[in-house]
């Protein structure tokens, strides 16, 4: 059973601002080193390395900065999600504004890691298909997989907020709280995300299942750089998908039984929820950078210079100070 002391709010506080801060300057680095680094060979997995970091940032900033959140039951048994941060300059609008982007970024993330396996697997194993072929159908795909799965969650998630809510904005600290009862609605928003979330993740599995029987057979005959560029950037995309299901399955199960059996100190789970989630990204952003071999060579040049750099001035130091 965990206690009050396990994570305490200011813990959390300063954990979340300090990851989501080092993701972001990751982000910055890692979108600089995707967009001028990337070979010609890689060219196609460009928009797909970056469209995945977007969606990682994008959630990151509103549960990190924006409206950092803790929830807790009120005395009438309602559960309360209060957020800190940015969102404190705002009324409780802002907060149902926040909880339609996360949905939507949530989303996004698994669309972006499965539309990565869908291009790997057109690429590799269907390289006449429309998709693979044709830029156009590429971008309807993107966007209607980027758009239609949020606009018909998140309105129902805040349907089911809105419609069950309470009258009160503050929370304790001065937080924006947005309490509401659990209710049938709200579930259903819930089941609906997991379940296109679940299959999704298993249209990966197939595609990078195929994907794989088919290099085993393929790349035979190829030179030794091509079959370990091949497999690096399989096992990159194994890395994708295996860091959400691990970081957001563990903690997301814990806060569910926690909710459901409203065990004491509920926040706590909740609070493993969003650190896990801010955590995805700087650990897909180094999935990205070490594994693909490109840019691990130009993340390690970056570390050569900074340290030529230092030793250059600790060296001028030193002859000035003598």
């Amino acid at each position: 059973m965990l206690s009050a002391e396990f994570l305490s709010f200011e813990l959390y506080t300063i954990v979340t601002i300090a990851s989501a801060s080092l993701f972001s300057v990751m982000f910055l680095f890692g979108s600089y080193v995707i967009f001028y680094k990337t070979p010609a060979t890689l060219k196609a997995y460009k928009f797909y390395f970056i469209y995945l970091h977007t969606a990682y940032q994008v959630t990151i900033f509103l549960v990190g900065f924006f409206g950092r959140v803790d929830v807790y039951f009120n005395a009438s048994g309602a559960v309360c999600p209060t957020f800190f941060g940015i969102i404190q300059l705002f009324d409780r609008t802002a907060a149902y504004v926040e909880v339609a982007l996360a949905v939507f970024g949530l989303l996004n993330v698994g669309n972006a890691i499965n539309l990565t396996f869908l291009y790997r697997y057109c690429h590799i194993c269907r390289p006449n298909s429309f998709y693979a072929t044709h830029q156009f159908w590429q971008k309807v795909i993107h966007i209607i997989s980027s758009l239609v799965a949020s606009t018909i969650f998140a309105p129902l998630m805040l349907l089911g907020i809105i419609s069950y809510a309470e009258e009160r904005e503050s929370g304790s600290e001065g937080g924006v709280a947005m309490c509401f009862t659990l209710n049938n609605m709200f579930y259903g928003s819930l089941i609906s995300i997991a379940l296109y979330l679940c299959v999704t993740a298993s249209a990966s599995c197939f595609f990078i299942y195929r994907v794989i029987r088919t290099l085993q057979t393929s790349l035979i005959q190829a030179s030794a750089k091509t079959r370990e560029m091949q497999k690096a950037l399989t096992i990159t995309l194994l890395v994708f998908f295996a860091i959400p299901a691990a970081f957001g399955a563990v903690p997301v199960a814990g806060a569910l039984y926690a909710l459901l059996m409203r065990t004491a100190y509920i926040e706590i789970y909740f609070r493993f929820i969003f650190l896990a989630c801010i955590w995805q990204g700087p650990l897909t952003i180094c999935a990205t950078m070490l594994l693909v071999k490109p840019y691990r060579h130009a993340l390690l040049s970056f570390i050569r210079c900074n340290k030529k750099t230092i030793t250059l001035f600790k060296i001028t130091r030193s002859t000035v100070l003598g």
